[in-house]
């Protein structure tokens, strides 16, 4: 389908464990040049963003374009920091998509979850609300973290219309995530 995609990164101190291949944060960075490549090679009007979720604040690497050196170019950017605020980076995830230039794409959300969940489960379902008030899409990849896994399920539960929404839930092992 015709989509217009946010990636979540989290970049924040939980992403350097090496319980996934090599790292969280190399496992996350390989599983979002495949699924950029994946969502860019679908469609060619589909668009990807990529956002970062730690450090002083969430920071937008790129808005959402339709070329995958746009996205790769801008890895060696991104620096482990901090601690990640859910909340606010899927609220301006959010916005960015609001203004997308094609109004015709689907909305999705594609979060990266490599740390512990420090909001309270109210915030993030109020967030989940809005998220499905306006048609976007939440997939969500729980890497190495089983203590997230309910909440997670929760927001999905609120989000999913149709099956639009998933989780995956991503344990340590040999198995890459990509």
């Amino acid at each position: 389908p015709l989509e217009c995609v946010m990636i979540l990164m989290d970049n924040s101190f939980f992403s350097r464990n090496g319980d996934a291949v090599t790292s969280r944060f190399n496992a996350q960075i390989d599983a979002i040049i495949s699924l950029s490549n994946y969502k860019l090679n679908d469609n060619v009007e589909s668009c990807v963003g990529l956002m970062t979720m730690a450090g002083r604040s969430t920071e937008i690497i790129t808005t959402p374009i339709n070329q995958i050196n746009g996205i790769t170019s801008k890895f060696n950017s991104i620096s482990i920091d901090g601690h990640c605020d859910f909340v606010k980076s899927l609220s301006i995830a959010q916005l960015a998509l609001k203004h997308r230039v094609n109004k015709n794409q689907h909305e999705r959300v594609i979060l990266f979850v490599a740390s512990e969940i420090k909001e309270r489960a109210e915030e993030l379902f109020k967030v989940a609300k809005n998220l499905r008030r306006n048609n976007t899409a939440l997939d969500i990849i729980n890497i190495c973290n089983s203590q997230n896994v309910r909440t997670l399920e929760q927001m999905i539960e609120i989000v999913n219309v149709d099956g639009n929404s998933h989780l995956v839930d991503f344990n340590a092992g040999t198995n890459t995530l990509s």
